[in-house]
């Protein structure tokens, strides 16, 4: 059920609704084309904050129509953007591809660089997504050259980045360090502490997919040292884990089941499932090198309990491949009416597509999720998951409905008495520029 907020919000996007259909009616037995395109757009808008990506397509497509036969190109550029992004989120990529081309070869005549170089990754993404990896390869170094020319560094870190990210796909580890290495670069002339840190945890974490210990712990190390700086508990509890995987892969165990339990009270504390499964693996696997049988029969169990196996960070793993394993997962716990597994695999589908940036798809899980934690009277999970539902829909550009999230999020911990997570929200909504 939504909540009294959310219902709120519901009500005034269908009066918004009602209002500018009038309004598009009206404009249209006048033959106002400016308002007219006013109306299309913001309606467009209005079914996109209702997930309804479908209709807010119909409008987007109407506003292309209208912009073409008023040679209006500014709105041309727009609608093309927006088409494809509608048939991206509903996972349309061969269609998606056909708009942002378009897109990208008005931008040329017009010369407007930002929705030029969005039109450009945005293809790099979809032809990613097909598994299309060399044509993506392509649009992703057109990026990162027309960034260069343009010296804007987000853009420049932004395509390095995939580029990173498509050959870890293609297991190219040699490739994606190299791309990593250049991410860092850029993070340190821009002086983002944060980006530092992770792309130091992100190499750390491909010298550990090229079983180069020593390096991983090097750079773990330095990214650790950074965390701790900044308070940046998500990349403390990673560098630890990768620390103990690559201690126990050098026999060093003792030092390595230190690394590992540090890494696993963390996740305790941030009610990360993501990376907790896998410092559980970890640590199953651990004990049984050192014959403690009753430790890693432990470990097992909650790993398995928590049906994670199948997932881990991005540092280490491509997500996708734990997609189908999970539904079907989730299908056998809703018939053997299992619901707390079935929450927490919900929302690590949920969590999945949130990561790869499929934040359309995300809802439904996380939403579902959601539902059976706060069902069970699981706070602290309703929490977790009302946090990660508040950022996807931040991410969507839903500003109002991610603030409903958030404000769930902040009173339970309060209700909870967890001043970590309360002075952690405090900060996260300061930087975003919402008030609570």
């Amino acid at each position: 059920m939504l909540g009294e907020d959310e219902q709120h919000l519901m009500h005034l996007l269908r009066k918004r609704l009602a209002y500018y259909l009038e309004r598009l009616s009206i404009s249209r037995r006048s033959h106002a084309l400016q308002e007219e395109l006013t109306c299309l757009s913001q309606l467009a808008a209005i079914y996109e904050k209702l997930f309804n990506f479908a209709q807010a397509l119909e409008y987007h497509k109407l506003l292309l129509a209208l912009s073409q036969r008023m040679g209006a190109k500014d709105w041309q550029e727009i609608a093309l953007y927006n088409i494809g992004n509608c048939y991206f989120q509903l996972r349309q990529d061969y269609d998606a591809i056909k708009y942002f081309t378009k897109l990208v070869k008005i931008t040329c005549e017009t010369e407007n660089r930002v929705l030029h170089i969005a039109g450009i990754s945005a293809l790099g993404t979809s032809y990613q997504n097909l598994g299309q990896f060399e044509i993506a390869i392509e649009h992703f170094k057109n990026q990162l050259a027309i960034s260069y020319e343009i010296n804007q560094r987000i853009c420049q870190k932004s395509a390095l980045d995939s580029l990173a990210n498509v050959y870890q796909c293609l297991g190219n580890y040699q490739e994606c360090l190299r791309y990593k290495q250049k991410v860092l670069l850029v993070a340190q002339e821009m002086e983002d502490i944060k980006a530092i840190g992770d792309a130091l945890g992100n190499i750390a974490g491909i010298y550990l997919q090229l079983q180069e210990w020593h390096q991983a712990i090097n750079f773990c190390n330095k990214s650790l040292l950074l965390a701790k700086a900044i308070d940046n508990q998500s990349l403390v509890m990673i560098s630890f884990n990768i620390l103990g995987q690559a201690y126990k892969a050098l026999h060093d165990y003792h030092q390595a089941i230190d690394c590992l339990t540090t890494s696993l009270n963390i996740s305790d504390e941030l009610g990360e499932s993501r990376v907790r499964s896998v410092i559980l693996h970890g640590l199953s696997d651990l004990s049984n090198k050192m014959n403690l049988s009753e430790p890693a029969r432990e470990y097992n169990i909650e790993s398995l309990s928590i049906n994670a196996i199948g997932v881990t960070h991005h540092h280490l793993v491509k997500q996708d491949c734990a997609l189908a394993p999970y539904q079907q997962s989730v299908n056998l716990l809703q018939d053997m009416g299992n619901q707390q597994n079935q929450q927490q695999l919900l929302f690590n589908l949920g969590y999945i597509y949130y990561s790869s940036a499929r934040f359309s798809q995300a809802m439904g899980f996380l939403q579902s999720a959601f539902i059976l934690a706060q069902a069970q009277k699981n706070h602290r999970e309703a929490a977790k998951i009302s946090l990660t539902l508040g950022n996807n829909l931040q991410r969507l550009h839903h500003s109002e409905e991610a603030i409903y999230y958030y404000r769930y999020a902040y009173k339970i911990y309060q209700i909870l008495g967890d001043k970590y997570q309360i002075q952690k929200m405090l900060k996260f909504m300061d930087k975003l520029g919402l008030k609570l």
